[in-house]
């Protein structure tokens, strides 16, 4: 599909209904940087900052560390994040907007496998120093905002944000070999009637992906009472996991990525909902054709990668958030797909306020029914 063709779904979806931006359901005051206007939202840059004429950039940071468990091996990483968000009014209706977030990682494997070099000693996030994703553009209240940048091809697979195995199963685009990738041009809204649109197109590689759905609130804005449903589809490079292995679709055997024109396109139906500040549930179902000469032992003997789709996949979640996000979480997520089925209780704690941040603490144990079993305990703490 060419950049106009994307850009003409798009403005159909747009123009189809009388929509303005933005939700009188949601607390946000962007569809990118979020509440940026409020001074509890990270730490404020005062010199990119006047609230008087609607304008603040914040900066947070964040530590992880999250070690796996399984078949007597382990493997893990030390993380270090850097994030810069904001917004800067042009005019009335019209801003600059920007999220740039810097990741720095050491990795750790007791075999030697992955990308830890030198299996367990620290030297100083060597492993991986990359852009999680950034994005810049502009941001306007009627049309939504057009950005350039790095990030995931669709925005639907984050319904399935869910502890520590959220995301894993959803089939999301890995055409560039990492679930985000650079040189993309990025379109996202959320509009006054609850109709959300996200759209993106790989100036590299001509992979596209299309986000339609109905919300009351953003994904990650846990407001109470809030639901969100999508349709998605992407012609990019489909990825699960089986057990502790990755799974890819669309990919030639020297792992590289059969082209847009060739790949099968991967469709998928998200979404979530929250009763009160109690309960969320996530759930979605996703499909890309597996080639008709291929089977589930063909796909393992080639290390996970077919040059088709990976079939279907469904993933289900159920948190029971803790009082004031205080506290114990429980969560029950589980995933079925070609290659099997699975399911992980997660016990974890969660401690806010304004001088903490947010600190989680959480343990998983995920049972494959034809795979190893993974254990998982991680830390992560927002500043």
């Amino acid at each position: 599909m060419k950049l106009t063709h994307l850009t003409t779904v798009v403005c159909i979806s747009l123009t189809c209904t009388p929509v303005f931006a933005q939700s009188s359901t949601t607390s946000w005051t962007s569809d990118v940087v979020e509440n940026y206007l409020n001074e509890n939202k990270g730490s404020s840059i005062n010199a990119l900052t006047d609230l008087e004429n609607n304008s603040r950039w914040y900066a947070t940071i964040r530590a992880k560390s999250e070690s796996n468990f399984y078949d007597g091996d382990h493997n893990g990483y030390l993380q270090a994040n850097l994030r810069l968000r904001g917004s800067t009014e042009i005019t009335d209706g019209l801003n600059f907007i920007g999220d740039f977030w810097m990741k720095a990682q050491e990795n750790y494997s007791n075999t030697g496998k992955g990308n830890a070099q030198d299996g367990g000693d620290f030297n100083g996030f060597n492993d991986v120093n990359k852009w999680e994703q950034y994005r810049f553009g502009f941001e306007n209240d009627a049309l939504g905002a057009l950005m350039f940048g790095r990030h995931s091809t669709t925005w639907t697979i984050f319904a399935l944000d869910m502890g520590s195995q959220g995301i894993l199963d959803s089939q999301g685009d890995f055409s560039k070999g990492d679930g985000k990738a650079d040189n993309k041009v990025l379109y996202k809204s959320h509009f006054n009637n609850n109709l959300f649109v996200s759209a993106s197109r790989d100036l590299d590689n001509e992979v596209y992906g299309l986000d339609i759905g109905y919300q009351t609130s953003d994904i990650y804005s846990y407001a109470p009472g809030s639901f969100g449903l999508y349709a998605s589809v992407h012609n990019g490079a489909p990825a699960m996991k089986d057990g502790t292995k990755n799974l890819m679709g669309n990919m030639k055997s020297n792992m590289q990525f059969v082209g847009a024109d060739e790949a099968t396109p991967t469709y998928a139906l998200a979404g979530f909902k929250q009763w009160g500040f109690d309960y969320r549930m996530v759930g979605q179902v996703a499909y890309s054709e597996m080639d008709e000469d291929e089977t589930v032992d063909t796909i393992r003997a080639r290390g996970g990668l077919t040059e088709g789709g990976l079939g279907y996949s469904t993933s289900l979640g159920i948190q029971k958030l803790p009082e004031n996000m205080n506290g114990l979480s429980y969560i029950l997520y589980g995933s079925s797909d070609e290659f099997g089925t699975s399911i992980s209780p997660e016990l974890r704690y969660i401690m806010t306020g304004k001088k903490v941040g947010m600190l989680q603490l959480w343990g998983t144990y995920t049972v494959h029914n034809d795979d190893e079993n993974l254990a998982t305990i991680g830390v992560q703490w927002d500043i």
